[in-house]
C-alpha cells in the first residue's frame, strides 16, 4: 500500500478552513439561543497565532488554532469587577518544518501477468509471483499537527467599561502526530513497468508487469509517529469589546502546550481572535 504520509502536501487553508467553520457553527449556535443580559457571562472564542516545537537541534515555528467557551461563576470575587470562570478549549497547531535525513527497507511481492490466447485451447494465464527486497535513504521535511482539548479556569477583571483582562490556567490531554513530506534525492529504490503483446501461429500473448520500490517502504518509527501527551496552558489576554457582543482579542503565554519531551514539546505562545458574548 502507498504511504499516504509521503510527498502529500498538506493544505493549511483546509486547517483553517476547519476551524472557521467550527466558529460559525459556534455563532450560530449563540445566536439562536436567547439573550441573557450584556455582562460577558457566556463568551464563546476562537482566535489562530504562532508557536514552536522544541527540538535538540532548533525551534522551527508553527501555526496555532483555539476555539473555546467560557463561563462566569462568580462575580465579585474578593474585589469588585473581578469574577471567576470556568471553560474549555481547543488547541491545534501545524508546522514545524524541518529537514530530516531518512532510511528505509523493503520487503514486498508483486505479481507479473501472462495472458495466452490460442485458437485451439482458448484463453490460459501464466501469472507468476516475483518479491523485491531493499533498503534506501532519502531527504525529506520533518513535520508536526498536534491537537489538545482541556478544561480551563480563569480570573477575569473589567479594568474599564469595554475592556477586560484576564489570566487563564488549563490542563488536559493531548496528541502529537509527526509525519514527512516532500520526500526527495531518494537513492536505491527502483520502479518499472511494462506491457508487451506478442503473436506467433496465431497465439496472442499479453505480458504486464508493474512495481514501485517507494509505494512500499517502511521509514521506520522515527518517520511516523502518533503519541498521546499531556496538554497544559497558563497565559494573560485581553478582549476589547466592540459591541455588547463583540470583541477582539489577544493572548500570550503559553497559550497551549503539548509536553512530551521524546517527541518534541510544541507550545502556542501568542494568537489574536475574535469572542461572541450571549
Amino acid at each position: 500500500m502507498k504511504n499516504p504520509y509521503l510527498g502529500t502536501n498538506v493544505d493549511k487553508y483546509h486547517i483553517m478552513k476547519k476551524f472557521g467553520l467550527t466558529w460559525l457553527a459556534i455563532s450560530f449556535l449563540s445566536l439562536t439561543m436567547s439573550a441573557q443580559g450584556t455582562d460577558w457571562s457566556r463568551v464563546a472564542n476562537a482566535s489562530v497565532g504562532v508557536g514552536v516545537v522544541s527540538y535538540e537541534e532548533k525551534s522551527p515555528s508553527t501555526f496555532t488554532q483555539q476555539v473555546g467557551m467560557q463561563w462566569k461563576i462568580k462575580n465579585d470575587l474578593l474585589i469588585k469587577d473581578l469574577s471567576l470562570s470556568v471553560g474549555f478549549a481547543v488547541n491545534n497547531s501545524y508546522g514545524g518544518k524541518m529537514p530530516m535525513n531518512l532510511s528505509g527497507a523493503y520487503d514486498y511481492e508483486y505479481i507479473s501477468y501472462v495472458k495466452v490466447e490460442s485458437p485451439r485451447t482458448g484463453v490460459s494465464y501464466n501469472n507468476s509471483t516475483m518479491r523485491r527486497i531493499g533498503s534506501g535513504k532519502g531527504t525529506a521535511n520533518l513535520m508536526r499537527e498536534d491537537l489538545s482539548i482541556m478544561p480551563t479556569v480563569s480570573l477575569n477583571y473589567v479594568v474599564m467599561p469595554r475592556l477586560e483582562v484576564y489570566a487563564t490556567f488549563g490542563i488536559g490531554v493531548g496528541m502529537m502526530h509527526q509525519m514527512f513530506k516532500d520526500l526527495k534525492a531518494v537513492s536505491g529504490f527502483e520502479k518499472d513497468s511494462d506491457y508487451q503483446v506478442k503473436t506467433l501461429n496465431g497465439t496472442k500473448r499479453t505480458f504486464y508487469y508493474s512495481y514501485n520500490d517507494l509505494d512500499h517502504v517502511n521509514w521506520g518509527e522515527d518517520a511516523l509517529s502518533t503519541e498521546a501527551c499531556l496538554a497544559i496552558s497558563f497565559y494573560a489576554g485581553a478582549r476589547y469589546w466592540l459591541t455588547d457582543r463583540w470583541s477582539a482579542n489577544a493572548n500570550v503565554g503559553l497559550v497551549s502546550a503539548n509536553i512530551k519531551e521524546s517527541m518534541g514539546n510544541s507550545y502556542n505562545v501568542f494568537s489574536i481572535g475574535a469572542s461572541y458574548s450571549f
